[in-house]
């Protein structure tokens, strides 16, 4: 929901500051479908077992083990991109997929738990995409504590992993 946002108020921002509809609509786009990695993910992950739309946003499908490209999250793309905005007739287009994936790559890396080079796809490449090399752990003592059934508390681990291997569960 909050790369929804952010797309939608940067979207709006840039189409009205450059008076182009292209240029708003790609940010909003890129900003937002930048996110269909994580289906390809889900896709490779489960390639055994019975895919599930329900599976797919449960968090521990996304604990930090295992490989996870997240091929479209990559800083290495902006400066293509910037390229982009002095080609004629494409500068419009190439400033509003950089503004879109900038901003969304920009919150990942704020809202997730990874290293400093975790966006950028040769380093994850280097590691062989294990994402257990690109995003944190948290020690036990970091868990959230959630109230079960009867009063106890527990640490909500499944609802953790999910942030910590990208997918921010977002309310």
């Amino acid at each position: 929901m909050a790369h929804l946002l952010g797309s939608t108020v940067a979207a709006v921002a840039l189409g009205s500051a450059l008076d182009s509809v292209e240029a708003g609509v790609t940010c909003f786009l890129t900003g937002v479908l930048i996110d269909l990695d994580h289906v390809l993910d889900y896709v490779q992950r489960r390639r055994k077992r019975k895919l599930g739309f329900r599976d797919f946003f449960r968090t521990d499908e996304w604990a930090p083990q295992g490989r996870l490209f997240l091929i479209f999250h990559a800083w290495e793309y902006l400066p293509l991109l910037l390229v982009l905005t002095f080609v004629p007739g494409l500068s419009e287009i190439g400033l509003g997929a950089l503004c879109g994936i900038g901003l969304h790559l920009i919150m990942d890396h704020l809202n997730n738990r990874g290293f400093p080079y975790t966006y950028f796809i040769l380093f994850r490449w280097f590691h062989g995409f294990k994402s257990n090399c690109f995003f944190r752990m948290p020690s036990r003592r970091e868990l959230p504590r959630t109230s079960a059934p009867g009063g106890t508390e527990i640490r909500a681990e499944t609802e953790l992993a999910g942030s910590i291997a990208g997918q921010t569960r977002e309310p």
